[in-house]
């Protein structure tokens, strides 16, 4: 032993051992101690973690089910204007690579409501087809068809798993779905930073503490083994410095904001079939701006029942009912709100924005913004061209 640790001897102290090294075998001891606490259960690194929690995530990818979500937005300043709370009841089939959504959307205004029946359908052959009927019960009915659309440009973040129909539960989180439609841990296993805090304790249970920073912001999650690796809480923060994944429309409009902090949490889990599933969870984001008008917080509960994992889909579940040559090629903004239907055999916008025959052709206003570019350009060209003929001639 004596020879062991020879290296430790300390000409201070003779025929002892150097307390400094003794004291640095020691904190080895307890740190390796520590540290088999920490990563119980086999060892386990945050990407361990995190490829379980997917995979109790994916068993909603063969699913029917039927989902309550109740969203509610209110500004901090109740002298201004909040918008009346919501209520969205949907049936939600999905077969791996295959959606389809039918459900009531019901504003709650105080003399009445709106009804906005819908139906989604994302199809194998990436087809997104959409189908709005709206009825204002304070005044007129008015239909409104829907659209069809080839472009699959922010489909998945903008219709297939928005937070107000309840797939945050699934590990989606608003802001932080990029075009490839993933989840957030898909998306924290990509992160060169991702790594473990100190276990936490969450609505009384232990949970693993993951984060990681990505390009749309920092994140979270708090992963109970208990409930097969599915998260108890997820926080996501988006700073001015984060990526903002919208069109430019929308972007100067969000921009206003600061901060966004969105908190999933309250979550209450069912076990089926020997596996849990997450049948509740409530998602609270709080916004932050230049002005008060900026100040607001959203707040939505999803609610999910007559959960089926051996659905027996029909051969129509997915299927679209427009034709081919129907189809919109380049709708280049699904942000924009713009609700299309068809109207004897075109594709024609409730607000004027587009207009075309039914293969989606821009007319008018695609017409009128290219004359300007064109002009614009040639003014530029003819100041440069005449600015180098002067400074020719004066030479």
């Amino acid at each position: 032993m004596q020879r062991m640790f020879r290296f430790a001897r300390c000409p201070l102290y003779c025929g002892g051992w150097c307390p400094a090294a003794l004291c640095l075998f020691f904190s080895l001891c307890f740190s390796l101690i520590g540290n088999r606490e920490l990563m119980a259960d086999g060892e386990l690194t945050p990407q361990d973690v995190l490829h379980r929690t997917l995979e109790s995530q994916r068993r909603s990818e063969l699913v029917h089910m039927e989902v309550r979500v109740e969203w509610m937005s209110k500004r901090r300043d109740p002298a201004l204007y909040s918008p009346p709370p919501q209520i969205i009841t949907f049936e939600f089939s999905r077969d791996y690579d295959k959606i389809n959504m039918i459900g009531l959307h019901l504003i709650l205004w105080p003399d009445g409501s709106n009804n906005d029946s819908f139906r989604f359908r994302w199809t194998s052959d990436g087809v997104l087809a959409t189908d709005y009927d709206i009825h204002y019960t304070r005044g007129e009915t008015k239909p409104r068809g829907g659209v069809a659309t080839h472009n699959m440009e922010d489909s998945r973040l903008r219709f297939l798993f928005p937070t107000q129909h309840g797939h945050f539960l699934d590990g989606y989180m608003g802001g932080f779905t990029d075009k490839r439609g993933l989840r957030i841990s898909e998306m924290m296993l990509e992160s060169p930073n991702l790594k473990f805090l100190d276990k936490e304790k969450i609505d009384g249970y232990d949970c693993y503490v993951v984060t990681a920073k990505l390009k749309f912001g920092s994140v979270t999650q708090w992963i109970d083994p208990a409930v097969d690796f599915h998260p108890r809480k997820i926080e996501t923060i988006k700073g001015l410095d984060d990526f903002w994944d919208y069109s430019e429309s929308t972007l100067s409009n969000m921009k206003r904001w600061t901060s966004i902090r969105s908190v999933l949490d309250q979550f209450e889990f069912v076990e089926i079939d020997s596996s849990f599933f997450p049948v509740k969870g409530i998602y609270h984001t709080d916004h932050e701006g230049t002005t008060e008008e900026d100040f607001y917080f959203k707040r939505a509960v999803s609610l999910r029942e007559n959960i089926n994992f051996s659905p027996e889909f029909s051969a129509d579940t997915f299927k679209t009912d427009y034709p081919e040559d129907l189809l919109i090629t380049n709708m280049d903004d699904l942000e924009s709100g713009v609700l299309y239907f068809l109207e004897d055999g075109k594709i024609v916008s409730g607000y004027n924005y587009f207009t075309g025959d039914a293969e989606g052709k821009w007319s008018d206003y695609w017409f009128l913004r290219s004359i300007f570019i064109f002009v614009g350009a040639m003014m530029i060209f003819f100041a440069l061209g005449r600015m180098l003929w002067e400074r020719y001639k004066s030479s």
